[in-house]
């Protein structure tokens, strides 16, 4: 046996690139991890702000398509959003639709329509916006 194959191995000293790597990593890691940990304690500030409005009336196959656009102006996400739609005579329900929004994050708009058998420009028109659940 040579004296080389009987002496132990020592480990070669790390290079300055694997320290470069390895606090980048570091970096990046931490970072990210201070970010959410901001965010999480940050979280909505204030809850959902729902709003609706008519775009315009369409007649559809001797229906009326009642067009109108939601709107979340609030800071938290709203799910199953209840819209309402009544055409009003003399303060007088007399026709009702209704239509159901899966969600409506958070700064954001969705279209939609309620479908009547008169022609809402006929009469009062009552929009509303029911209710809705956290997500």
């Amino acid at each position: 046996m040579s004296q080389d194959e009987e002496r132990p191995k020592v480990a070669e000293k790390t290079s300055r690139l694997e320290w470069a790597v390895a606090l980048l990593g570091l970096v990046l890691v931490l970072g990210a991890a201070g970010y959410m940990a901001a965010y999480g304690l940050a979280g909505p500030k204030r809850p959902p702000v729902l709003m609706i409005e008519q775009v315009s009336v369409v007649p559809v196959e001797g229906r009326y398509a009642l067009r109108f656009e939601a709107r979340n102006e609030g800071d938290a996400t709203a799910a199953s959003v209840q819209l309402a739609a009544e055409l009003l005579e003399d303060g007088e329900v007399v026709e009702r639709a209704e239509a159901v929004l899966d969600y409506l994050p958070r700064d954001s708009r969705r279209e939609g329509a309620f479908l009547f058998t008169r022609d809402p420009q006929a009469y009062v028109l009552d929009l509303r916006i029911e209710g809705y659940t956290a997500p």
